[in-house]
Formats: C-alpha cells, structure tokens, sequence
C-alpha cells in the first residue's frame, strides 16, 4: 500500500490524529491511503517522469484526503483545511 511518507506530505498521519483523535484519525488516514492508491493507479499513462512525480507526491495526496474527508462527511471547508 502506498503511504504518505512516500510524498511531500509525510506529516499527515500525525495531523489526522491531531486533529480527528487516534481512531478516527487512524482510520481518516488509512483511507486516504487506499483512495490514494487507487487514484495513482488511474493516472499511471502519464509518460513524463516530472508530470506523474508532481500527481504522485504533491497532487493526488491531498486529493486523496479531501476526498476521504468529503465521504466521511466534513464540510467543505474542513475538509479544505
């Protein structure tokens, strides 16, 4: 499984029990993981290295986790934040 230390976000995991508690943060985390390797997974045609880099560790982490946020039920605008 992919995981958030793999990108420019390693510092999720602590954020999401920071702010959600250790079960619920655990499993916010654990989530956005899947969702992640899921959308890494759509996106794997990209041919230029610096394009699918930038989508794998900068773009699609936090995607991944709005998204999560959103299925869980969280207003858009804790979910942005």
């Amino acid at each position: 499984m992919i995981n958030y230390s793999r990108t420019f976000f390693p510092y999720n995991k602590m954020f999401c029990i920071e702010r959600f508690g250790v079960d619920s943060g655990t499993t916010i985390l654990h989530k956005s993981e899947l969702k992640l390797e899921e959308l890494i997974s759509e996106n794997k045609s990209r041919n230029n290295k610096y394009i699918k880099m930038h989508l794998h560790k900068n773009m699609l982490p936090v995607i991944a986790m709005y998204l999560v946020l959103k299925e869980d039920g969280k207003k858009t605008e804790d979910a942005l934040q």
